[in-house]
């Protein structure tokens, strides 16, 4: 792809890249005729390929010749291709072993040549983009987004006269200052103070927790740690002023009108999202209900009761939260003395809302927001989530797969944030789990023995105010919790454009590798369940996590069954290309240790929720 079509001899190169590889005289012919060094490497590659005798170090030999960058990512491909060739498995690498056949189209381009590699580490197409359940009538499309703003993608649904933020804040290029290689560093970040009484705060013995930086929009820290897709709080962007202190319980209530929104009930203050169609038709009993209500039936439930002091109805991080977040928050406990139930709106924005909440959405600063998820190279905006909770509610340790700018409108909150690289300090369900994405740890009452990495995890502090927007990066964990009653946040999801894949991979590709691993393995346990289906044999066990957790406990063991030791010897070949040979087993015992249980327990999913699996 980075030959320049002037050069002699490039056509007719690309005319043999489908050329039979015995047609090798043609090749030679062409190596003679030509004196450009990367065509000669080219063809040199082909030749040793169609002779069989091209090996690894030969691979690098070549590579190391090379002067463009596009050959060098072409041969990098190949010895990728060469690597995942090996041992190829009909049931657990038939996608991998489509790109390998695809070997001669691949090699057209340096881009395409790198989209095994990027099969490996991408993430999924279509993303649980999530902090609660997807809900029907989420705003989810990017059509929905453009009717609700009532302009198209390319309009700047500004007032006559106002200047765009964007206008407005980026400083004057003589006045940008680079932000130094420290700011950059989550491990020089500040320490973070101790949290309210009764929110979660790390172990005594734990790594301490550090303040995530703030940075006013448009700045060069802002747009550094932006750019190096870290987290930061960023003030004065503007990109919902018109609804920032505006949208509280009552405004809501009057212009959501008959809207059905999307509500959660938990019996504790901790809502963890679920999925019920990864139950694969097992018992799944989800930690929360889902129901439909108006906002004005939800602000009825969850509405501060007329004795309640009123320091009790202003943000708990100002007065001491121990009873906001232990109790029922700001209403208290039912007469009868049991807990109340606590709920969570947290639904899409849609069509129907009323006319000044539908001025408001549209007076947002969509003119920043296209130009900083442009500048990002992220993808247009996949959806919008409004999230209304009472002081005290946590949503747990989760992380998405998407890019979110989270805008908080009303109240206060917490937000505590781990790099996908503590996946192994946070023991995640797993993937074919309802709690996927979700930690198996319980922030409140951790379990030093079944977890003893937890402590282990970096914690990454923020606590938003009123028109500030958390900038929470694609696979990052994060754990929210409420400081104010009637908190209300909406945040701005985007789905991602992965840069070019090259080694070292970056910590979102490492994770998106873990999640791809995971269902190699379990489409080897739903292809054994086909093959002894079609033997006339019974096999539903097998296709189910219980097979997958089995499955996962014998890749640990030395001696492991014939179709396990079949499945761990293409993983080994397949984590080869990214890792040393001798670190493949340690990479999954971290993958499976403390998440998969021991085979003879219990059903997966016929446990709670936050049972070990």
């Amino acid at each position: 792809a980075g030959w320049s079509s002037r050069r002699s001899g490039h056509a007719g190169v690309r005319a043999q890249l489908t050329m039979p590889s015995g047609r090798l005289a043609e090749l030679r012919r062409l190596l003679d005729s030509t004196d450009l060094d990367d065509v000669r490497i080219f063809l040199e590659w082909r030749i040793a390929s169609a002779e069989m005798a091209l090996d690894m170090s030969e691979l690098l030999r070549l590579r190391s010749l090379a002067s463009l960058e596009g050959t060098k990512r072409l041969l990098a491909a190949e010895a990728e291709c060469m690597r995942l060739a090996h041992d190829a498995d009909a049931v657990v690498f038939s996608r991998i072993r489509e790109l390998i056949e695809r070997r001669a189209v691949l090699a057209a381009t340096s881009e395409a040549a790198s989209a095994g590699l990027r099969e490996l580490v991408a993430a999924d197409k279509k993303p649980d983009g999530t902090e609660t359940a997807s809900s029907v009538r989420a705003m989810s499309t990017v059509e929905a987004a453009h009717r609700l703003r009532g302009a198209g993608t390319n309009s700047t649904p500004c007032s006559p006269g106002t200047k765009s933020k964007v206008q407005r804040q980026i400083p004057a290029e003589g006045a940008r200052e680079p932000p130094l290689q420290a700011d950059l560093d989550p491990s020089c970040w500040a320490e973070a103070p101790p949290p309210p009484d009764g929110f979660w705060r790390p172990a005594a013995t734990a790594i301490q927790s550090r303040l995530v930086p703030r940075a006013a929009a448009g700045s060069p820290l802002a747009e550094a740690l932006l750019g190096a897709r870290l987290p930061v709080v960023i003030t004065s962007s503007g990109l919902a002023d018109t609804a920032v202190r505006k949208w509280d319980l009552g405004y809501l209530a009057e212009e959501l009108g008959d809207v059905r929104c999307t509500v959660f009930r938990s019996a504790t203050r901790s809502f963890r999202y679920w999925d019920g169609s990864k139950a694969y038709g097992q018992q799944f009993e989800p930690d929360t209900s889902r129901i439909e209500m108006t906002a004005r039936e939800f602000s009825e439930r969850v509405r501060a009761p007329p004795d309640t002091p009123p320091a009790a109805r202003e943000p708990a991080h100002e007065l001491g939260a121990a009873t906001c977040a232990a109790g029922g928050g700001a209403r208290g406990s039912r007469r009868d003395g049991a807990a109340s139930p606590r709920f969570y709106l947290q639904t899409g924005l849609v069509e129907g809302v009323g006319e000044s909440m539908l001025r408001d959405f549209r007076a947002f600063d969509w003119a920043w927001l296209r130009h900083e998820s442009t500048r990002l190279g992220w993808a247009e905006l996949s959806s919008n989530l409004l999230l209304v909770g009472e002081c005290g509610n946590v949503t747990p340790a989760h992380y998405d797969e998407q890019q979110n700018l989270f805008a908080q409108l009303c109240g206060s909150k917490r937000v505590v944030l781990f790099s996908p690289d503590d996946f192994c300090a946070l023991y995640p369900f797993p993937v074919h789990h309802p709690n996927d994405r979700q930690s198996m740890v319980d922030f409140d009452r951790p379990d030093e023995r079944r977890f003893p990495r937890f402590g282990a995890a970096a914690p990454l502090e923020a606590t938003l105010q009123p028109g500030e927007v958390l900038y929470i990066p694609q696979y990052w964990w994060h754990h929210v919790e409420n400081l104010s009653h009637g908190c209300v946040s909406l945040n701005f999801w985007f789905r991602d454009q992965e840069p070019p894949t090259s080694l070292p991979l970056t910590p979102t590709q490492r994770m998106a590798m873990r999640r791809n691993v995971e269902k190699l393995c379990f489409a080897a346990v739903q292809g054994s369940a086909t093959q002894q289906r079609s033997e006339g044999k019974a096999a539903d066990a097998l296709a189910g996590p219980a097979a997958l957790r089995t499955l996962m406990q014998h890749l640990r063991n030395a001696d492991a069954p014939p179709q396990a030791a079949s499945v761990r010897a293409q993983l080994t070949a397949l984590l080869s290309h990214v890792m040393p040979v001798a670190q493949v087993d340690g990479w999954l015992s971290e993958l499976i240790d403390g998440r998969f249980i021991p085979a003879g327990t219990a059903d997966l999913v016929s446990m709670p929720s936050n049972a070990p699996c």
